[in-house]
């Protein structure tokens, strides 16, 4: 393997996950009051489930505060940002309540990415204060907070988002097929409609997916208006 073929930490890694058996364990959390696994198979899907609802409450570039201990889920999030195209900003979890206030201020993130109750307690003021930050996404269930709006539970969105399940994908904004070569990971018999105005993107998006019948690409753009 050269490491000078991969573009990014996102195509080493899938690279790496196409390599595993799907139903391998890849990820478990030793917490013995909470001993979750996910398979290199249910890694991926996470990650790009996660990386879908990231990609509607943020820009490219824009920085995602992540605040967890060290588990699975922080790693899934770390990928999926990046495959957002957004900017991780993590956060120790020993810093206090002034601590956090300073780096969200300084970074101003689009979406907070939060473990539990203990880490919310530090962050529910701030995160109330700051028009800036659109979404905060939770490993576990916080009590009290609105789940309808500005609040999404991890869980819901792993189990919502069944990728597997659908027979046609519109990709609107394919860009260099970022998301298509992991739809095709998760469902291989897809059909894909992808859409990329830039021409230049666009031939190389034709090249690359050229041989594969159940992809179709268009050199157009989508939006509200004409």
């Amino acid at each position: 393997m050269d490491l000078k073929e991969f573009k990014s930490l996102i195509d080493l890694f899938f690279y790496q996950a196409g390599k595993q058996n799907p139903q391998s364990a890849f990820l478990e959390w030793l917490n013995p009051k909470n001993k979750k696994k996910f398979t290199w198979g249910e890694t991926s899907s996470n990650i790009y489930k996660l990386a879908k609802t990231l990609k509607a409450s943020i820009a490219d570039g824009d920085r995602c505060l992540l605040v967890s201990e060290n588990r699975p889920e922080w790693l899934i999030s770390d990928i999926a940002i990046m495959l957002a195209n957004g900017i991780t900003v993590p956060a120790y979890t020993t810093y206090t309540e002034k601590d956090y206030k300073y780096l969200i201020e300084d970074c101003q993130p689009s979406v907070i990415i939060v473990s539990n109750d203990e880490m919310h307690d530090k962050l529910k003021n701030i995160i109330d204060e700051k028009s800036f930050i659109r979404k905060v996404i939770t490993f576990e269930k916080i009590e009290g907070v609105d789940y309808e709006n500005k609040y999404l539970d991890l869980n819901s969105i792993i189990k919502n988002n069944l990728i597997e399940n659908f027979d046609q994908i519109f990709d609107v904004g394919s860009h260099k097929g970022e998301y298509i070569k992991l739809f095709l990971k998760l469902n291989k018999h897809v059909k894909i409609q992808a859409f990329e105005p830039l021409k230049e993107i666009y031939n190389e998006l034709l090249d690359q997916f050229k041989d594969n019948k159940n992809i179709n690409c268009h050199n157009i753009a989508i939006g509200e208006k004409k």
